[in-house]
């Protein structure tokens, strides 16, 4: 009798099964029913003719085998989207809040954000004259001096960038430089001038017509 009591037992407690997998599907149907983890790790498994228990990390693992993978997309445009408040000033949490993107993807584009803004960008004809632009340095003294000549210099040289105007020959973007700049002089100072100088030039030169 005592042998019959001690089969009937272990055939209650082992849960027979005919994979893996479906233990593991038995093993997540307790985690939804909201069975604790502790009681889980008891549970005996007779898969093929072999037992079979899941400690709690197992279980933490089924556990995230079943649940729905992260395949949230973001697009170029979303990332535009996020770099657009992040220059209105908006903080990444903000960001967060305000789009409801993911928190990977506005980490990733904060960080993106900050190092395409520290960036400067300079064409060749800036590195061709960098001697005459960084002149003024031999004059600094401090370390100090010399971070704000460099500084000045580079600054000039994007208010020279803001000023594309095309080729005459080929069409394609010409950036502004030095060079640009003194020929500009030249014509602008043959053709143009105070609004009032010019009227009044007018008016002489009718007056003597």
């Amino acid at each position: 009798m005592a042998n019959k009591s001690l089969q009937t037992q272990k055939n209650e407690t082992m849960i027979k099964v005919r994979s893996l997998q479906e233990a593991k599907e038995r093993i997540h149907s307790e985690i939804q029913n909201g069975k604790n983890y502790r009681d889980i790790a008891k549970m005996k498994f007779d898969i093929d003719g072999k037992a079979r228990s899941f400690n709690i990390s197992q279980i933490s693992h089924i556990k995230s085998e079943f649940e729905p993978k992260n395949t949230e997309i973001h697009t170029n445009e979303d990332k535009a989207d996020a770099f657009r408040l992040f220059r209105k000033g908006y903080n990444p949490a903000d960001v967060l809040i305000e789009t409801k993107y993911s928190f990977e993807f506005v980490k990733q584009a904060w960080r993106e954000y900050n190092e395409l803004r520290d960036k400067i960008s300079v064409n060749n004809s800036f590195i061709r004259n960098l001697a005459s632009e960084l002149r003024p340095i031999s004059n600094c003294k401090t370390f100090d001096d010399i971070e704000i000549a460099v500084s000045e210099a580079v600054d000039g040289y994007k208010e020279y960038e803001k000023f594309v105007y095309p080729c005459c020959e080929c069409g394609k973007p010409v950036f502004f430089g030095k060079r640009s700049l003194e020929v500009a002089q030249k014509h602008l100072s043959k053709n143009w001038g105070h609004a009032d100088c010019i009227d009044r030039a007018k008016r002489q030169r009718n007056r003597y017509r």
